[in-house]
């Protein structure tokens, strides 16, 4: 071994001015927290520290030295030193050291005689506390304190490992249904407890000749991963297994509780060879499963998964609408076919990108129908306060509003606002109630409905007959006017029971003295047929698709005696 330039100057020094070197170098050995060893003729020679770390005496043989060295550790420790050796290189080796009946952590710093080579010096350092320091910290880094199981940092370094080594493998992502409910109702040690019990039963009582890894990722949502398993059969196989273990409820005190998994699968390198991918796919199959499927596991679907794209796609775009205030409305008239005058136009929105059902779907799916419908509202007040100078004073603009906006916001207040704002009367507007959406609170929904009548707006019952129309509504709700839906005279030539609903329903009609509106009349013999059926209102393409507000001023409002002409000649 070459000395560093500087170290040879000291030690020169000490040589030239200390007659006692050896001596003073014995102090500082023997005073060092290391020990030291020198092996020579198979026998080892230890220093006062050397003999405390170890626990000997006085020199051993170097087997003896070697059979207390973990075995794994001995013949690591072995094939570096020779490696070393062979090199002229100084070496460094951790192993674990038997001192009464217990292992401790050593650590050696050695470097090995040029002329004889079973000489050897050694330092050696205890370092047992440091190694118990890094396994408590290396057990918070990459174990689950609640569950002991492998955590998420555990999780992202097996699945690069699997994928760095192209070991084809099925990941499993799973959270427990209702655990939240859990948690809100009986409180957060109680989760702990079913988070604990859900892991062991998984551990204890999951049958299966193949291995796996098992993790907790977050919350309640559990990982595992299946190498080598990757056909749809096989996974299944143990995912009824895993359905069977939980079929008996946990008991905790005097609580039983049924928890069951939803589970997502993806599968490498089949559905993706990207980690974060893999977890995305399984994780979205997990929720699908969740909210859709019959079953409680779902594989990932890519048609599915396009589907989703374009959901979200949709859902940028409905934002960007609302938040660049660029949203379209057009307007469809009602007519009065008595006269055939216009009574009302339908406030539409109106999107030339995406299919309009679908747009609705999706705000609705994502609370954004809240903000749409919101901002419909708005823009409409502002159409009605800046042309109502054209409008005639006897029509009024109606506009739609889904019973969930009703349900997360005060949409009397809200229009009561915008009336004052925009300076506009409450004659000048409808509200059109969604009927084909589920009424989840019919007297807060009521209530609304009388509110708003009090400012002088009308009610619409609109699109019944479809979704979750009811007979109920008819008889609770506050409404003026009913829409039928337009499907129902769509299919009046070819269904007899439309045609019998629509009779009916004019019974009722006039019976409680409420107006009907037929939607969707899209052809002279479905408007003749009406119109012999004592029905005054009508809207749809026949007469008059939507339109710009403009084109209904400029030219429906002043031509609607030509417009009709032409329609019935």
């Amino acid at each position: 071994m070459v000395l560093e330039k500087d170290t040879k100057i000291v030690i020169d020094f000490l040589k030239e001015n200390h007659q006692d070197m050896n001596e003073r170098l014995l102090e500082v050995i023997e005073s060092s927290q290391n020990g030291i060893y020198i092996i020579s003729d198979q026998k080892i020679s230890f220093s006062k520290q050397a003999k405390k770390l170890l626990n000997v005496k006085n020199e051993i043989s170097k087997d003896s030295f070697y059979r207390r060295i973990n075995l794994q550790d001995k013949l690591k420790v072995m094939r570096i030193i020779n490696e070393k050796r062979k090199h002229h290189k100084p070496y460094e080796v951790i192993y674990r050291y038997k001192v009464d009946d217990e292992y401790i952590w050593i650590k050696e710093h050695g470097i090995c005689s040029y002329q004889n080579s079973d000489k050897r010096l050694a330092l050696i350092t205890n370092i047992t506390n440091q190694v118990e320091q890094d396994k408590k910290l290396h057990r918070l880094a990459f174990y689950d304190h609640i569950t002991k199981l492998k955590n998420r940092n555990y999780f992202n370094k097996d699945i690069h490992f699997l994928i760095n080594y192209h070991v084809p493998f099925a990941l499993f992502i799973m959270d427990l249904n209702s655990f939240k409910l859990i948690n809100d109702n009986f409180g957060h040690l109680f989760g702990d407890y079913i988070l604990k019990s859900f892991s062991s039963r998984i551990n204890n009582e999951l049958k299966i000749k193949e291995e796996y890894d098992f993790y907790r990722l977050s919350g309640d949502e559990f990982a595992m991963v299946f190498p080598y398993l990757t056909k749809q059969k096989e996974l299944e196989r143990i995912i009824n297994q895993l359905n069977h273990i939980f079929e008996t409820p946990f008991q905790h005190e005097h609580y039983q509780i049924s928890i069951t998994p939803s589970i997502g699968i993806s599968v490498y390198p089949k559905d993706s060879t990207n980690p974060t991918t893999l977890l995305k796919y399984a994780d979205i199959s997990m929720y699908r499963a969740k909210n859709e499927s019959f079953n409680n596991y779902c594989f990932f679907n890519k048609n599915y998964y396009q589907m989703l794209l374009e959901e979200n796609s949709i859902e940028n775009h409905i934002k960007q609408l609302i938040k660049k205030d660029l949203l379209k409305i057009r307007y469809q008239p009602i007519f009065d076919i008595t006269n055939m005058e216009i009574i009302c136009l339908e406030a539409l929105f109106y999107d030339d990108r995406y299919n309009l059902e679908k747009v609705f779907d999706i705000a609705l799916k994502s609370h954004l129908i809240v903000l749409l419908e919101k901002k419909i509202i708005e823009t409409v007040l502002h159409d009605i306060k800046q042309y109502h100078h054209m409008l005639p004073s006897n029509i009024r603009i109606t506009i739609n509003l889904t019973p969930k906006t009703a349900e997360y916001i005060d949409v009397f207040a809200l229009i009561k606002n915008y009336m004052k704002n925009h300076k506009v009367d409450g004659s000048r507007i409808g509200i059109e109630i969604t009927e084909q959406y589920f009424v989840k609170d019919e007297k807060k929904l009521n209530d609304l409905i009388k509110k708003l009548q009090t400012l002088g707006i009308k009610i619409y019952l609109d699109d019944y007959g479809m979704g979750f129309s009811s007979v109920r509504n008819l008889t609770y709700l506050n409404y003026d006017h009913i829409k039928i839906d337009k499907r129902m005279i769509g299919n009046v030539f070819h269904n007899d029971k439309c045609k019998l609903f629509i009779k009916s329903m004019i019974q009722y009609s006039k019976e409680i003295d409420c107006d009907i509106i037929i939607e969707g009349v899209e052809t002279k013999d479905q408007m003749e047929f009406i119109r012999k059926l004592g029905v005054h209102y009508i809207q749809g393409y026949y007469l008059s698709k939507p339109k710009n507000i403009n084109d209904i001023l400029e030219n429906d409002l002043r031509k609607c005696d030509e417009i009709v002409k032409d329609t019935i000649s």
